[in-house]
């Protein structure tokens, strides 16, 4: 059973090839993504930064512009404005929010965070016509109790459901189909496609560039920028419900 609670089923990992080097990248090609509190003139601010496990807190932030200013103009990624994206760094209690903000461009969402620990933050916006993830740590107070991360799989179970994944193109292209007593489940769009996935470096949390690439079927194409461990957090949705799926990936 992984963390979030899913039973995984298989031992055999989705292999990917060595991805190239990023001194050896096209410079405009985004490998990987929310090391950093400040980057590109942005940096990313919040309020509380250090809370009780379990605690609801109203979870404020804002996007500071080059002029020192919180930003307020933002465009739609994935159809919507700021994607927050929290998790524990053991890359365990993903969850996946979309925060309101108001005029003076602070961004709020109620926010629980059930176990103790460090927590990255991670602010997915897109300003200025340039895609940007900005990371902070969120330090939990209370019990920790840090997972081993699940070996790598193609299948997982998420309420009832059999999510697998297939690699091509080397690895960098991933399907997912879900099916639900052998027969195939009829998803949903979701955020503009058929699914949305977030792609995580085990050791540093990195976030990865990931591209849906239909807006019926659940694909994405995933520059993976080193050899190493991922998670990937594949949510879709089904009868108005979304459900998230996890797997570990090995790359290289």
């Amino acid at each position: 059973m992984d963390p979030s609670g899913q039973r995984t089923h298989g031992r055999h990992g989705v292999e990917a090839p060595p991805a190239a080097h990023a001194e050896h990248a096209p410079a405009d090609r985004v490998l990987a993504r929310g090391l950093a509190t400040a980057e590109g003139g942005l940096r990313f601010e919040a309020e509380p930064t250090i809370v009780s496990a379990g605690e609801k807190v109203d979870f404020a932030f804002t996007i500071v512009g080059p002029d020192g200013h919180p930003v307020t103009s933002f465009e739609e990624l994935h159809e919507r404005r700021m994607h927050l994206i929290l998790v524990r760094g053991d890359l365990t209690g993903f969850q996946h929010l979309h925060p309101d903000m108001s005029e003076d461009g602070t961004w709020r969402t109620n926010l629980v965070l059930p176990t103790g620990g460090a927590w990255r933050a991670f602010a997915d916006l897109a300003t200025g016509g340039v895609p940007s993830t900005l990371g902070l740590d969120v330090l939990v107070e209370g019990d920790f109790r840090p997972e081993p991360l699940p070996e790598a799989t193609t299948t997982a179970e998420v309420a009832g459901d059999v999510v697998s994944v297939a690699a091509t193109d080397g690895g960098s292209h991933l399907r997912f189909d879900v099916r639900r007593e052998g027969r195939r489940v009829a998803v949903e769009p979701y955020l503009g496609a058929g699914g949305h996935l977030v792609a995580l470096r085990w050791g540093d949390l990195a976030f990865l560039h990931v591209h849906p690439v239909s807006e019926e079927d659940i694909a994405f194409e995933v520059s993976y920028p080193d050899p190493g461990t991922y998670r990937l957090f594949l949510q879709y949705s089904v009868g108005g419900v979304v459900r998230t799926a996890a797997f570990t990936i090995a790359a290289g």
